[in-house]
């Protein structure tokens, strides 16, 4: 298939390194208000638009990844689509519930496939250790703790802090131990217990999130901008547990079932975007809408 790029900042170049490892798929246009020119020194066989409407427009492009701030996530995922694009959403998705269920409506009107690029869902070791623990490998998951969190000097200019880009914690490393919680527990807690810390800017600097379910399993969620944590993502049973270090990157986890320590080491390929790509192309192949 014939990708297009649709913004160029941090992510989009890791996201282009794993693209470029897939050999049946091609990186053939760029959209970038910013950078255009310097772009297309860097990709000189790459087509590169100074829009994202001329991207969208070009009719070689078959599916377009979306990596611009969270706050244009909706507008740029709906430009793509009504222009009869597939799309793979960096996350988070969208800033509401109501964004995402409008993206959602026009990928079903326009019959095109909507993905949210959640990479660490894909990950070989993630996709593993969940798999097992649905499985039942460390019996009833009742208990689960996940952080991502790291320190950003205070610029309030920057993405982080800024309000009008859908700056604070949790929009942007918050979602990752939420994701996770969700896998494991479900998406349907009892109670939602939050705390946050405000950056002087009015986004949250830091969170911590406890979530309560139906017959007593918890989950423990942090997430920040302003102080270093493990990265831990950590699930008990009444069997044992599994332990994924820096799990939203994970390329390994460790399992302890009855007092019998293992490592499961599984690694991703290149950036590790490649995973979240070739489910993306399954699901476009297997005519579906969405990704299970």
């Amino acid at each position: 298939m014939k990708w297009g790029i649709l913004g160029h900042g941090v992510i989009a170049p890791q996201f282009i390194k794993s693209l470029t490892a897939i050999p049946t798929q091609q990186l053939y246009a760029i959209g970038s208000r910013s950078n255009a020119t310097e772009l297309a020194t860097r990709y000189p066989d790459v087509k590169v638009y100074d829009t994202y409407e001329a991207l969208c427009r070009d009719e070689e492009v078959e599916i377009i990844y979306v990596s611009t701030p969270h706050n244009f996530h909706r507008e740029h995922t709906l430009l793509a689509l009504s222009h009869g694009k597939h799309v793979v959403c960096e996350k988070p998705m969208g800033i509401s519930a109501a964004e995402v269920q409008e993206m959602q409506a026009m990928a079903k009107k326009e019959k095109r496939f909507l993905m949210e690029g959640m990479w660490t869902r894909f990950l070989p070791a993630y996709r593993k250790a969940i798999q097992e623990i649905q499985n039942g490998i460390i019996g009833n998951p009742i208990w689960l703790q996940a952080d991502f969190s790291f320190y950003a000097q205070y610029l309030p200019e920057k993405r982080w802090l800024n309000p009008a880009l859908a700056g604070g914690s949790v929009y942007d490393v918050g979602v990752y131990p939420i994701a996770m919680a969700m896998e494991v527990l479900g998406n349907r807690p009892e109670h939602i217990q939050a705390q946050a810390k405000m950056a002087g800017t009015g986004v949250d600097a830091h969170c911590s999130i406890q979530l309560t379910y139906e017959g007593g399993a918890m989950a423990q969620l942090f997430s920040g901008i302003d102080v270093e944590t493990p990265h831990m993502g950590q699930v008990g049973g009444e069997k044992g547990s599994i332990q994924l270090t820096s799990f939203w990157k994970a390329s390994s986890y460790k399992r302890n079932v009855e007092g019998r320590i293992e490592e499961v080491s599984l690694p991703y390929v290149r950036t590790g975007y490649y995973h979240e790509i070739i489910a993306a192309i399954e699901c476009i192949e297997a005519d579906l809408q969405e990704c299970p």
